[in-house]
């Protein structure tokens, strides 16, 4: 982010020569033409601030941005990869420099799919060989190998990796799985419960399944923190909801929604979208906005469509259910009972007066 003094600077250049009608050297101005210049330059600095301060900035979303106009798919380099073989018998070197031919040919890469032919593989470098592929991870983490290698280790990981599986959590939390799949839940508590409670931190599904696992009231406390403070809140509140003890979430829900409705919109959908299970309308009328947009830019359109199909009366299209929220949005009350926001026959009343006949 540029620093003040930048924009500091752009505003002097505007004085000196933004085009001020006093020329040097010449006679001076009467007072009023000064006063007419002064007031225009004033002018020009204060659109030059605004402008500034416009791309001061920061992208906050920019790593959440759909496509560019110009931006082209580019997956596996299916001819690249098909010159890339793995030896009969190989050598501990020659997995390594299999391995490396393999991310060095998917570093362009801007999509990944569970199919490519990656996959497969790295997996044909045997359990043996799990510790060269985790290597990857720790080197790198980003892009193909954070893509590709957690799954082959997954696939390819016992009861020997167990230390290694363990250690490497931080660093690919998609191992999860293999915790869950051997039962070391225990045994990785104080990283399960650390990272969980990293605020902003996402973490994936299996992780959550995971904490749930040590069955306790710390674990039960770790993943509601991190329903209000994490960024897989989706994911954390189906694993709530089906935790015994957990009978009424709408506290926590509450506390999610006030947090996450004035941060990046992607994230307040997704949260919004389970405040409106619990009656919050100013979690409607997010979703309403956002169909009324008519640009899905986060791929939530279907399921914001959905929600409001469970928990409100509209029907139709997108723009059938934004014309509904119109017509009826000072006459909405929540039906609690049947988790749904209706329509109040006639004319708003007051609240102490709804129940009256």
């Amino acid at each position: 982010m540029r620093s003040r003094p930048f924009a500091v600077t752009i505003m002097l250049l505007a004085v000196l020569y933004g085009g001020s009608g006093v020329a040097r050297g010449t006679d001076e101005p009467a007072v009023g033409e000064l006063a007419q210049e002064m007031r225009e330059l004033r002018r020009q600095v204060e659109e030059l601030t605004r402008r500034v301060e416009k791309l001061e900035q920061p992208p906050a979303e920019a790593a959440w941005c759909g496509p560019a106009d110009d931006w082209q798919r580019r997956g596996p380099d299916a001819e690249a990869l098909s010159k890339i073989q793995l030896p009969p018998d190989p050598t501990r070197q020659e997995v390594r420099e299999y391995v490396r031919q393999i991310m060095l040919a998917s570093e362009h890469q801007n999509t990944y799919s569970s199919t490519d032919p990656q996959v497969s593989m790295l997996r044909r470098v045997g359990p043996q060989n799990v510790d060269i592929l985790m290597d990857q991870i720790a080197y790198s983490g980003r892009g193909s190998a954070a893509f590709y290698v957690p799954g082959a280790v997954i696939a390819l990981a016992g009861p020997e990796h167990k230390e290694l599986i363990l250690e490497s959590l931080p660093l690919a939390p998609q191992l999860a799985s293999v915790v869950l799949q051997y039962g070391w839940a225990d045994d990785a508590r104080e990283v399960l419960l650390g990272e969980l409670g990293i605020p902003e931190s996402y973490l994936p599904r299996e992780w959550l399944q995971a904490v749930a696992s040590l069955g306790d009231e710390e674990a039960l406390e770790a993943l509601k923190l991190h329903f209000v403070e994490g960024l897989n809140r989706r994911g954390t509140f189906d694993i709530l909801n089906r935790m015994p003890g957990v009978e009424n979430l709408n506290g926590l829900v509450k506390q999610a929604w006030e947090r996450a409705k004035h941060r990046a919109e992607w994230d307040a959908l997704d949260v919004a979208q389970l405040a409106v299970r619990y009656g919050h309308e100013d979690a409607l009328a997010m979703l309403v906005r956002y169909l009324d947009s008519g640009e899905d830019r986060w791929g939530r359109m279907s399921r914001i469509r959905s929600s409001l199909l469970r928990h409100t009366e509209a029907r139709g299209t997108p723009r059938q259910m934004v014309e509904w929220y119109e017509q009826n949005s000072d006459r909405l009350y929540w039906d609690e009972a049947a988790r749904m926001f209706r329509v109040r026959e006639g004319q708003a009343c007051p609240d102490d007066a709804r129940d009256t006949p």
